[in-house]
């Protein structure tokens, strides 16, 4: 099950709200809900490397502070 880790400006359509998602084994899957564009980048590489920098973190996927 993927899981929501922020947003990117979609390389086709401009979209800001392009989605990135990320697997258990790492690798990023990205999507535009606009011109349905979708793409993925493998752990580990430099295509995951370039999402993450310039993607805007998802900040319902942030975990809790720690209250301890």
């Amino acid at each position: 099950m993927a899981g929501r880790v922020g947003y990117v400006r979609c390389g086709i359509c401009g979209n800001e709200e392009g989605t990135v998602d990320e697997k258990p084994t790492g690798t990023l899957s990205i999507g535009c809900h606009k011109c349905g564009f979708s793409g993925y980048a493998k752990a580990g590489t430099r295509a995951k490397r370039l999402i993450l920098a310039g993607m805007r973190p998802d900040e319902d996927a942030k975990p809790e502070p720690s209250t301890k």
